[in-house]
């Protein structure tokens, strides 16, 4: 099993009420369809593909919401794109969230986009994996390794990226088919990342058994002390 991990959220809470209660408290209806990207707003992360998407995927679904979760230097350049282009109002920047909360916005998510000029595998996509939501990625790096195409997500040659809008149209237009991939996904990551509680729980079993093998050893160094002593 990877050490790699999403931060799973450990709650009590229906993940379906909140699902609803965080759009009612953001004023998006329960029927409409969200995009997401999760990450720091850097260039080589390549938001603005998503951006891009945008226009022709309103021409499908004109109520889509693209929603951009995190902070960082692009964030300037990317609002101005989404400005130039006219969806402004269909973009959402959440700026900086914490970690703690960050479950929230996969809960309300119909589809995760990690679409990264290098590697997409990392804990965003590895969090919407666990979160059962169908994925659309690039393939490049090593994702193809963690994303089987068709079967735990979308994984799109990286020379066609221009195929983005048209492939969220294809998944937004096909529940049951975001559902499998959805499903794929979240067992997929059972099977082979910790949760955070997972990982905490083997680091303070490796801190145990340190402690434990530093307590024998001091122990039989004393015992050894005492007979040359004597």
């Amino acid at each position: 099993m990877s050490i790699l991990m999403g931060q799973a959220h450990d709650s009590d809470v229906s993940y379906s009420e909140t699902r609803y209660a965080l759009r009612d408290k953001l004023n998006i209806a329960h029927t409409v369809p969200i995009l997401l990207t999760v990450s720091r707003l850097a260039g080589w992360k390549r938001v603005d593909r998503a951006i891009s998407a945008m226009p022709d995927v309103l021409k499908s679904f004109p109520n889509c919401v693209l929603m951009i979760v995190g902070d960082g230097t692009e964030r300037d350049k990317l609002q101005s794109l989404a400005k130039q282009l006219g969806i402004e109002k269909s973009v959402i920047f959440t700026g900086a969230v914490k970690q703690k909360d960050v479950w929230k916005y996969y809960a309300i998510a119909d589809i995760f986009l990690s679409l990264y000029d290098l590697s997409n595998v990392g804990n965003p996509l590895i969090e919407a994996m666990r979160y059962g939501k169908a994925i659309i990625t690039l393939d490049i790096g090593d994702t193809y390794k963690v994303i089987k195409n068709e079967f735990n997500g979308i994984l799109l040659p990286v020379n066609k990226s221009d195929r983005i809008a048209a492939t969220i149209v294809y998944l937004l237009s096909d529940e049951k088919l975001r559902k499998y991939l959805g499903c794929n996904a979240q067992e997929y990551a059972k099977q082979n990342f910790w949760s955070w509680n997972e990982r905490m729980n083997a680091e303070l079993a490796v801190v145990n058994k340190l402690r434990e093998n530093w307590f024998h050893e001091a122990v039989v160094d004393t015992k050894v002390t005492s007979i040359e002593i004597s």
